[in-house]
């Protein structure tokens, strides 16, 4: 009688554990997609979830906003559930305390869900790209003469255009590689002299480039909203031209000034999700550098100047952007 008891238990308990092995969970998503899947655990509203596509188990974990209702082992009734079954679904409050798979409430010190690989919004590399308004923030010289400080000032400002590429190593943390150019072209008619006697009615026309190039250091979070927070930070190499041209009647003359520094690169932007690959979004960044040494050619001679203290070209500038990002 004792043995026929314990086959009774022992059967018993392996259809109870056929039952949980085979039993699969309900999640309804708010866009309306359902999900078969295992729900591991949930977590200050995180649901951890098993799903398992191509014979593969994957971990993840979906946002508490993203899920209208859910059921455990939905799968295991007939395929022709009643209107009462489908009311005891149960819905997601932020109210609902934390789980087990079974259900039960469960000590969030003593889980070790968050060892789960999280969903990466990003997955693992980004390509942005994006253009705006630039602003060198440097203090014009003294030496710049007077009628031309309202010129000078005006050729600080110009537009930008920046493109970056970004691998992610886990959820929030990657390292990328970032390139911004600044470009502003302006004129003016002058009275020009080249030895400080005669003056010469001219036009004369600038253009001033600066290309940052180096890697970076990345940092993003994920809002409640599902948008992205990121916060980047490397240095690099600064490239300074200085293209002038002055023309007149009688003759034209043209002087070009480059040189290069290093340049620490700050940024900081917010990504709103288009789609699951693609979003827009704004940024602000700052790129800092002073050029102390010069390649200057007028009319093809060429000097090497190494700039005095007070006379260094301070490129540093604030690059305000709006753009696009693949996410993959």
């Amino acid at each position: 009688m004792i043995i026929i008891k314990l086959c009774i238990i022992i059967i018993s308990f392996l259809c109870l554990s056929a039952n949980e092995l085979i039993a699969q969970d309900l999640i309804v998503t708010t866009s309306g997609d359902t999900l078969n899947c295992k729900i591991t655990g949930i977590r200050k509203n995180l649901f951890y979830v098993e799903i398992e596509t191509n014979n593969r188990k994957r971990n993840t974990i979906l946002q508490e906003s993203s899920i209208s209702y859910f059921e455990y082992n939905y799968y295991m009734k007939d395929e022709q559930n009643t209107e009462t079954e489908r009311n005891r679904l149960r819905y997601v409050s932020p109210e609902f305390p934390e789980t087990d798979a079974a259900g039960n409430n469960i000590n969030a010190n003593n889980s070790d869900l968050d060892d789960l690989m999280k969903e990466r919004f990003y997955q693992n590399f980004r390509f942005s790209f994006s253009a705006g308004l630039s602003r060198r923030i440097a203090r014009t010289s003294d030496v710049v003469p007077l009628d031309l400080r309202n010129f000078v000032n005006s050729m600080k400002t110009g537009y930008t255009l920046n493109g970056d590429v970004a691998a992610y190593f886990d959820n929030n943390h990657g390292v990328g590689f970032v390139y911004n150019y600044l470009n502003r072209v302006n004129g003016i008619n002058v009275l020009w002299s080249d030895d400080g006697n005669v003056y010469i009615p001219s036009y004369m026309e600038n253009q001033i480039s600066i290309s940052y190039v180096g890697p970076f250091y990345s940092n993003k979070m994920m809002t409640k909203k599902h948008n992205i927070v990121f916060y980047d930070f490397g240095v690099g190499l600064s490239f300074f031209e200085d293209n002038l041209d002055v023309s007149n009647t009688i003759y034209s003359r043209n002087f070009y000034a480059e040189g290069n520094c290093i340049s620490i690169y700050y940024n900081l932007g917010f990504d709103v999700l288009v789609s699951n690959n693609f979003t827009v979004g704004a940024s602000a960044s700052a790129i800092t550098g002073v050029i102390s040494k010069i390649k200057y050619i007028d009319n093809g001679v060429t000097y090497m100047i190494e700039l005095p203290r007070d006379q260094r070209e301070n490129i540093t500038r604030l690059n305000f952007l709006m753009g696009f990002t693949f996410v993959f």
